[in-house]
């Protein structure tokens, strides 16, 4: 499979017990349904590897609890902790105007409620249990802004334009 095909989720954070559960953080907005994924793709030494998955759930919207075919024991599932996780495109159900995946608004343009240009969105920071969006002025200034939907006011997916509202001051905490 090549990677073009295939979306990013997220990435195997942690193991459960000793055999072969894993959790992958996911990065971006839910996908319809994860639990209806049968399968999926681990990056493994620039490789999409194939992998079944015999039962999946949810965690707290931000993990996906899954057992993978053939991996049944610590050391395996321990191989593959902070691996990249892909599904194929054409698995993944259409999101609405204003949902999308983290990874799809890098290189966005963030403007203010009233379109005053604050920078460019050049990274997402999903290291914590809110994503966090790196921007770029023009100052050459690095930003962090939350991405909670309540500071999201658009997003333009044509034009590559955010359009957030911000409390008083956030700009000026970075």
């Amino acid at each position: 499979m090549q990677k073009e095909a295939c979306l990013y989720i997220g990435f195997i954070a942690k193991k459960h017990g000793f055999k072969g559960d894993l959790s992958i953080k996911l990065d971006g907005k839910p996908i319809k349904n994860y639990n209806s994924i049968e399968y999926l793709y681990i990056e493994i030494q620039g490789q999409l590897i194939f992998y079944k998955i015999e039962y999946s759930s949810i965690q707290k919207n931000i993990f996906l609890k899954l057992k993978l075919e053939d991996v049944n024991d610590d050391y395996t599932a321990t191989s593959l902790i902070k691996k990249h996780i892909y599904v194929p495109k054409k698995n993944v159900s259409q999101l609405k105007k204003n949902n999308f995946f983290d990874c799809d608004i890098i290189g966005f343009k963030v403007q203010d409620k009233i379109k005053n240009y604050i920078g460019l969105v050049y990274d997402i920071n999903t290291s914590s249990l809110q994503p966090i969006i790196m921007v770029n002025t023009k100052e050459k200034k690095e930003i962090m802004i939350p991405l909670v939907d309540n500071f999201i006011i658009n997003l333009d997916k044509k034009n590559k334009i955010i359009n957030v509202a911000l409390p008083d001051g956030l700009i000026n905490l970075n």
